[in-house]
């Protein structure tokens, strides 16, 4: 199963407007994205107990696509976690989801059992940096009911298969320096899992 390893921090985002660069590695301003990000468990929140996630993302003039995630090693901000994605057309339910390598990792928990338990909207910038990753601004709006429960942002560098281990932690410390930001031991979900069912 392929490995998606994302570095995370949350707080004030820089500006990137008009940078060419950073630490030296070249920055390109791709899209924006408008994102509604569904997370679905079983009542008894049986993918969240098994340090599992299930989500659909819709994306606004895009493609939506299902998200499986497996447990996460975390550290320094840095978050590793097994990931599978798969396109999901126009599909607005998770009862739509049929690939295969998915649904076994649901194991016992069936599709009939799943229901939405958190949602955000994420406003994102997205940037290419060359030969090492994609950075992603992110305005998050926590949501329940159509009613926002909390606003925050993130940025996410989330590195390529093989990228430089000394170049990433390079431009991670280029990107602290450039802001109020702080690494993140927390997930999107976990954090918006937590304002709707506080603990």
């Amino acid at each position: 199963m392929p490995i998606e390893r994302e570095l995370k921090l949350t707080g004030e985002l820089p500006r990137l407007e008009g940078i060419k660069s950073l630490a030296g590695v070249p920055l390109q301003f791709m899209r924006l994205e408008e994102q509604i990000n569904l997370y679905f468990d079983t009542p008894e929140l049986t993918l969240r107990r098994s340090g599992s996630s299930l989500r659909l993302r819709r994306v606004k003039n895009g493609e939506h696509v299902f998200t499986y995630k497996g447990q996460s090693q975390i550290q320094d901000g840095w978050h590793q976690k097994q990931e599978i994605e798969v396109p999901a057309g126009n599909a607005t339910s998770i009862q739509e989801l049929t690939e295969p390598s998915i649904l076994e990792q649901l194991g016992a928990v069936r599709l009939e059992q799943l229901i939405p338990i958190c949602r955000f909207d994420t406003s994102r910038q997205i940037y290419h940096l060359e030969q090492l990753g994609e950075l992603c601004l992110d305005t998050v709006e926590i949501k329940q009911h159509e009613q926002t429960l909390e606003t925050f942002q993130e940025l996410e560098l989330e590195a390529y298969e093989g990228a430089d281990e000394t170049t990433l932690q390079r431009v991670a410390q280029a990107l602290l320096a450039m802001g109020k930001l702080e690494p993140s031991a927390m997930s999107k979900s976990a954090r918006a899992l937590q304002a709707v069912i506080p603990q």
